[in-house]
């Protein structure tokens, strides 16, 4: 049988099978389709080591929802963020633990930038959500 057949053959791996229901697609191309992530990252860590070496603003700026006592997920994730900038890991865990998605988030947006551009292969990835996929976002 020859490599062609064989890969018509297989069943896609649960990866692909789980991002398929949750409405996630990825593809590798010469154009980078997402220089919003780019940007994003950059703006995202030049923030975040002002805010280290600085320090935060002198004003506190909470959600909205916070005035009626609605705590949002987000609570606490620009001080984590720069506890974590700061290396001080417990104290960013304490004020918010998603701050590790985020800064998983923020290494793999930097790996995606600079392979991009040492190659000029660009991961891109398109979300457009499933009701498997809403449901999960909440």
């Amino acid at each position: 049988m020859t490599d062609e057949a064989l890969q018509s053959t297989r069943r896609p791996s649960w990866v692909a099978r789980v991002a398929h229901r949750l409405g996630v697609r990825a593809s590798i191309s010469s154009v980078d389709r997402m220089p919003w992530a780019s940007r994003l990252l950059i703006i995202g860590v030049v923030a975040a080591a002002a805010f280290a070496v600085f320090g935060l603003p002198p004003v506190s700026l909470p959600m909205p929802t916070f005035a009626f006592g609605v705590v949002t997920p987000t609570c606490g994730l620009t001080r984590a963020s720069t506890a974590l900038a700061r290396g001080d890991v417990a104290t960013a865990w304490a004020f918010n633990p998603a701050v590790f998605l985020v800064a998983i988030w923020t290494a793999a947006a930097a790996a995606r930038l600079v392979l991009g551009r040492a190659t000029g292969r660009w991961l891109n990835v398109q979300f457009r959500p499933t009701r498997i996929g809403w449901a999960i976002l909440g």
